[in-house]
């Protein structure tokens, strides 16, 4: 009757190992830039411990990459934001039909959130870069943003360093958009399949 009640258990412990392994493991399918987009994921996710409990892991199953996720997260709104974004930031004036770069996602060092605002840190390049092209332009409208869609429209009129605050009524949610910014940019041909 022991052995009986042991083998039992013991598919009772498979069963529910199966059923964890499909319910929370995630390929990433994509082209290109592969554990790396997959890490960027992952800390995106993973940087929501005030929304989520659980922590989402990456891992490289015979050169498929996995990212392991409750379930519950993956059927959030802030779950698919996370995902979809891209990451690509743009910071520019124009000068007729130019653009004046100022600065990228890539440039980015921290950032945080206040009230209704993201607040950026950038490297010491692009805060020299930025000092001297709100310098330049001074009286000019600086467009920045993030994934095609306008974070910010503004009159620069003063110079902007190394530490600045986007602030607008088209930032619709500042924690999203700092974290999408904080980690840096994904592949465009990203998804995520169970």
């Amino acid at each position: 009757m022991r052995t009986i009640i042991n083998f039992l258990f013991y598919i009772a412990i498979l069963t529910t190992s199966n059923v964890y392994a499909e319910n929370y493991k995630y390929e990433l399918k994509h082209a290109g830039q592969g554990y790396e987009s997959a890490k960027i994921i992952s800390q995106r996710l993973n940087s929501a411990k005030s929304i989520f409990d659980s922590e989402v892991t990456v891992i490289e199953d015979s050169g498929t990459i996995y990212l392991i996720i409750d379930e519950d997260i993956v059927n959030s709104d802030y779950f698919n934001y996370l995902t979809s974004q891209l990451g690509k930031l743009e910071a520019f004036t124009e000068s007729g039909a130019d653009k004046d770069i100022w600065f990228t996602e890539a440039d980015i060092k921290n950032t945080g959130t206040t009230k209704n605002s993201v607040d950026i840190e950038v490297d010491d390049i692009a805060a020299t870069k930025i000092k001297d092209m709100s310098t330049k332009h001074q009286g000019k409208i600086l467009t920045i943003l993030l994934d095609g869609q306008l974070l910010l429209r503004a009159r620069v009129n003063q110079p902007i360093g190394k530490f600045f605050r986007i602030k607008s009524s088209s930032i619709e949610n500042p924690e999203y958009s700092s974290i999408i910014l904080k980690y840096g940019s994904i592949n465009k041909n990203i998804k995520i399949q169970k």
